[in-house]
């Protein structure tokens, strides 16, 4: 492969531009993990096309740290490093592709340059990449894997992204039926393979740490198995790479070894290994897979006996551990064989687009998202609202009192404001809150956490809310890193990671002077929150309530609860007319009936009731909202000055 810097390949265009100005320039930012490489197969395709000049963006501390890795990665392709002084020259590109990121907002990119989002699974909802992996805040134009189950309203995201905090070239996100380059990779390998290749058997294995116990238990014993019934078949392990180490995966290893039909699958992608597969094993119930996508063929969810799992996937079969090498045995004894059509039609008829012709669609529509034209089937979501928008202060006080986990608004607020230090201290106490991959999320909590507390000259009142974190919530989490990862503390962390080398012990020695903390009680009864001036207040009058759902629930039955609930609205369509707590949900036009404050009984969606209450009531309407913890508390007093424009 080939590598040049941002500066280098500016001055080659500069140099021809003649030849410049014919092709399209396009850059596909990469990184260490597993997106990276559908990124890579998009590239490839992208180059077959004379019109196109592509190329893989990285930033250049992230390929000092791990150049083999790129290098190995990259092959074929040229890979252009950038440092931030180089960031203005993105702008000769004519547009980026940019991986779903749960900690990045790509602010560095320049504004006016057209983002591309491309969702790192086929299962990923439009929904979840727009609110939680960074679209709402950076993409332009997201690349949808397939049909949405449900309709989302044009409107949807109004307001939910602040304008002084976005990245985008236009006021909208776009979604384009587009496809998966991968699944298209896979479609093909398979069509390669001849009936008599299918000689293999393929064993998934998710990441650990968000299988579920009881599938954790069982496979060992599920590879022993296939080992043994199987001996004509290869069995393809491939357990998550992060877990190499667990001891589980060891000792599947080791079992392995002493099989001549074993195989470890360790290449960043599955698609070539599980192309001669006749069947999947797994234990995690994913919305879809590409294997039943790609090879037409049934994945076996095995669970333990008598503790089912269930699956919404047509193409998956749920199966006791004890009956899943008969099933095996009788699928395969069908010997049914299935064409490269069917497997394409069928992915058409499950909502999957342009089946192995993702590229081809992209290509031919190319010119209409130069020159940013709408077409007939792609849909546009509006971003800003009629309405006024908030300030920036009352928009960043709601997404802290929300306590939404990897919140990526805090995210896209850091990297435009980078003086407002406590910020850093809301991100990492956001991270902490995830209670899922706990190793990596913890890792980012800790690094925004050390990026606050090396800076220097913090306000005494933003230091002392930071020791007051690390104490309650941030040494627990280094001291689960440590113990799950078994890092020797007086070592620096591998280079290959996406922290800088050396963060960990050097967090340990900045740490060391601050006292321990005693455990943080709980608020001793429900603690209102009010949204015009984002104090705590004592409200023991009428109240109602908007939001009907646990938290509701919740605030009804606590015994310290003094106020008199008049009415409870919700604006799903499925709540009204329910019952809670013996009162019936109302639909929200009902609010306007009652002069009472109205308490928000929902964190995730905070925001999106706060818009929708100023929008039906106004704004002299009080609206209070309930406040999770003391952490949350502790926070606000950082954001006193906060408060909602008349």
């Amino acid at each position: 492969m080939k590598t040049m810097t941002l500066t280098e390949l500016a001055e080659r265009w500069k140099k021809n531009k003649k030849a410049a100005r014919r092709e399209i320039k396009i850059g596909i930012r990469i990184e260490r993990s597993p997106i990276s490489h559908h990124l890579l197969i998009l590239l490839e395709k992208l180059n077959h096309f004379e019109s196109i000049s592509g190329f893989a963006l990285a930033k250049r501390r992230e390929f000092d740290n791990d150049a083999s890795w790129y290098l190995k990665e990259s092959i074929g392709e040229t890979l252009v490093t950038y440092e931030d002084r180089e960031i203005d020259l993105l702008e000769n590109f004519d547009m980026v592709f940019l991986p779903e990121s749960n900690c990045d907002t790509y602010s560095e990119y320049p504004k006016g340059l057209i983002k591309i989002g491309l969702p790192h699974g086929v299962d990923i909802p439009f929904l979840k990449t727009v609110m939680d992996y960074g679209g709402g805040m950076a993409f332009d134009y997201i690349l949808s894997p397939t049909r949405e189950s449900s309709k989302i309203e044009t409107t949807a995201f109004e307001g939910l992204h602040h304008r002084n905090f976005r990245n985008h070239a236009s006021s909208h996100v776009c979604q384009i039926p587009f496809g998966f380059p991968k699944l298209d990779q896979f479609i093909n390998a398979v069509t390669r393979v001849p009936p008599s290749g299918l000689n293999s058997i393929a064993y998934h294995v998710a990441l650990l740490s968000v299988e579920e116990e009881k599938s954790i238990h069982i496979i060992e014993p599920t590879l022993k198995k296939l080992l043994e019934n199987f001996p004509d078949h290869k069995i393809i392990f491939r357990p998550y790479k992060y877990d190499y180490q667990h001891e589980v995966i060891e000792r599947c290893v080791d079992l392995g070894k002493k099989f001549e039909n074993f195989y470890l699958s360790t290449a960043e992608s599955y698609v070539q290994d599980y192309s001669t597969s006749v069947v999947m094993v797994c234990h995690r119930a994913y919305k879809a897979h590409l294997f039943s996508l790609a090879t037409g063929r049934p994945i076996f969810l095995c669970h333990p006996d008598g503790n089912p799992t269930a699956s919404q996937d047509p193409s998956v079969e749920t199966c006791p551990e004890s009956e899943l090498v008969g099933k095996i045995k009788s699928y395969i004894g069908k010997k049914e064989i299935i064409t490269p059509s069917q497997r394409i039609e069928n992915c058409a008829r499950l909502g999957f687009h342009n089946p192995g012709s993702s590229i081809d669609y992209f290509i031919k529509n190319i010119d209409y998202i130069l020159e940013h034209k709408p077409q007939e089937e792609w849909v546009y979501y509006n971003l800003d609202s009629e309405n006024r928008p908030l300030d920036p202060l009352s928009y960043t006080a709601l997404q802290v009192i929300s306590a939404k986990p990897a919140n990526m608004a805090l995210n896209a607020i850091a990297s435009k404001q980078p003086s407002k230090y406590e910020i850093l201290l809301f991100l990492a106490d956001s991270y902490s809150r995830k209670t899922v991959i706990l190793d990596y999320y913890s890792k980012l909590s800790l690094k925004y956490f050390y990026k606050l507390i090396t800076t220097q000259d913090l306000a005494p009142s933003l230091r002392a809310a930071a020791e007051r974190w690390w104490a309650l919530t941030g040494k627990s989490l280094l001291d689960h890193v440590y113990q799950n990862q078994n890092i020797d503390p007086n070592i620096s962390i591998s280079s290959g990671d996406f922290l800088e080398e050396n963060f960990l012990p050097n967090l340990l020695s900045v740490v060391k002077g601050i006292p321990p903390g005693n455990k943080s009680e709980p608020l001793e009864h429900p603690t209102l929150i009010d949204l015009n001036t984002f104090r705590p207040i004592v409200h023991d009058g009428e109240l109602a309530l908007y939001g009907a759902r646990k938290l509701a629930c919740q605030f009804l039955e606590h015994p310290a609860a003094t106020s008199t609930v008049k009415i409870i609205a919700d604006p799903d369509p499925r709540l009204i007319g329910t019952t809670v707590k013996g009162m019936t949900v109302q639909h929200p036009d009902a609010l306007q009936t009652y002069d009472t404050p109205i308490l928000i009984c929902s964190f995730t969606y905070l925001l999106e009731s706060f818009l929708d209450l100023r929008k039906r009531l106004g704004t002299k309407r009080k609206l209070y909202a309930l406040c999770k913890d003391r952490q949350i508390l502790d926070f606000l007093t950082l954001l006193q000055g906060a408060a909602p424009q008349p």
